[in-house]
């Protein structure tokens, strides 16, 4: 290519875009305009189908899809106004253009409000002005035609995507509660190993955990704040698993000082063996002070009043409340509703007056409750869910498998059936039917 052909081609404007095609009906009861019709709208690229009446074109209109139709106004039996009235009534995408004489002005005015008509010419017709008319129409009806299914595309797709979303949601959902699940059974073990190496605290900390976690609903705890105070309460005595059983066996009063030294440093080992383990940062808080007292009389902060953390004066009572039942605290065992005087007897100096009025509400339901179960002696095969063991279940190595005090699960069950199956003998559980969840 020469320079100059070069420069020609390079100065040329860019190739107009085709023009849109359709398929145009045309209506008409005058054979020779048909035929004009037919032979300017084919050269333009476009399909063409003809009627030489209105009922005809209702009928081809029936049959085929169309884009546009072009009818005459003066025609017998239908008029052009009354077919393309029907027209729009029966397929109202379609485009409709009135041909019509200057005599029928006031009917075309009509037609074009009963209609819906986009637009009418006079006759005879500009062959141009035909063409331009139809290209802007198709070209419309182009655009609308895209932006339909477009429509429908982002339609379904978002539909596809919201079915994408609500499956990962099920399976992010089912997913989080199997590790709470599991994060909790592992918590829960925790809290056994803590009691096998504690004599005499079989189901302490279950019992102190439940009876919190109680506390803290009657006392308007929820969610996460609630959970804290389940798992501090579970964990409250970890630190101590650094030592002596000997020392761990000694009721609370019969410690010498140096001994009480030793044994206050377990709300510090506590969080610092939990500590690798964020979920149990808010626990670890109120495992912390949970021997702090309202006067400030308490370790290892020295904290008082409303210093002390809620869930932390929560785990102190009930603690206290049930070392005094087992008889961790005097070394003889206490009834219930004497060893919730004993915390009455101190509310203001050392437990919170709002908290021991709340466990003393959840001890009357649970005495209400214990009135209305039964105790059972049972096989595994008879165990069910919410069943509550009101003894320990041992290996025959003497190890405990699970404390009295936990509440059964499918889970639980499940490893109780498995473990008896690879024993000689059957395991009899004692159990509270009905008991608390």
């Amino acid at each position: 290519m020469s320079h100059a052909a070069f420069a020609e081609s390079a100065t040329k404007p860019p190739p107009a875009p085709a023009a849109p095609r359709g398929v145009i009906l045309c209506v008409d009861d005058e054979p020779n305009i048909l035929n004009a019709l037919n032979r300017l709208l084919r050269r333009a690229g476009h399909t063409v189908v003809t009627a030489e009446s209105g009922a005809a074109g209702l009928e081809l209109l029936e049959q085929h899809p169309v884009d546009m139709v072009i009818s005459d106004m003066r025609m017998p039996q239908m008029s052009g106004d009354e077919f393309l009235r029907l027209v729009a009534e029966r397929s109202p995408d379609t485009v409709r253009i009135l041909l019509t004489g200057f005599s029928d002005l006031q009917s075309t005015i009509k037609a074009v409000n009963d209609g819906k008509i986009y637009r009418y010419l006079s006759k005879p017709w500009d062959d141009e002005e035909l063409r331009s008319c139809i290209g802007e129409v198709l070209h419309v009806r182009l655009l609308e035609r895209e932006r339909a299914e477009m429509q429908a595309v982002i339609a379904r797709q978002n539909e596809e995507l919201r079915g994408l979303n609500e499956r990962l949601e099920e399976k992010v959902e089912a997913r989080t509660r199997q590790l709470r699940e599991a994060y909790q059974e592992a918590i829960s073990v925790f809290g056994q190993i803590i009691e096998l190496h504690e004599q005499g605290a079989s189901g302490h900390g279950r019992r102190v955990a439940r009876i919190a976690r109680e506390v803290g609903k009657v006392l308007g705890l929820r969610g996460r704040e609630l959970q804290d105070v389940y798992f501090a309460a579970l964990l409250h005595d970890i630190g101590k698993l650094g030592m002596d059983s000997e020392l761990l066996s000694k009721p609370q009063n019969r410690l010498s000082e140096s001994e009480r030294e030793t044994l206050r440093k377990h709300v510090l080992l506590g969080p610092g063996l939990l500590a690798p383990l964020p979920p149990l940062e808010g626990a670890c808080k109120l495992i912390r002070s949970h021997h702090e007292r309202l006067d400030g009389s308490g370790y290892p902060d020295g904290l008082a009043g409303e210093a002390i953390p809620l869930g932390a004066r929560i785990v102190a009572a009930v603690n206290d409340f049930d070392g005094m039942i087992v008889g961790a605290l005097t070394g003889s065992r206490h009834p219930r509703g004497a060893a919730l005087a004993y915390l009455q007897s101190r509310v203001g100096s050392v437990y919170d007056g709002n908290v021991v009025k709340a466990l003393a509400r959840v001890v009357k339901r649970d005495d209400e409750v214990e009135r209305a179960t039964s105790d059972l002696t049972l096989s595994t095969a008879e165990l069910a869910p919410g069943m509550e063991l009101l003894r320990e279940v041992r290996a025959e190595t003497g190890m405990v498998l699970l404390a009295a005090g936990t509440v059964l699960t499918e889970a639980l069950i499940g490893k109780l059936t498995q473990f008896e199956s690879e024993l000689t003998g059957r395991l009899e559980l004692h159990v509270r039917v009905g008991g608390r969840a």
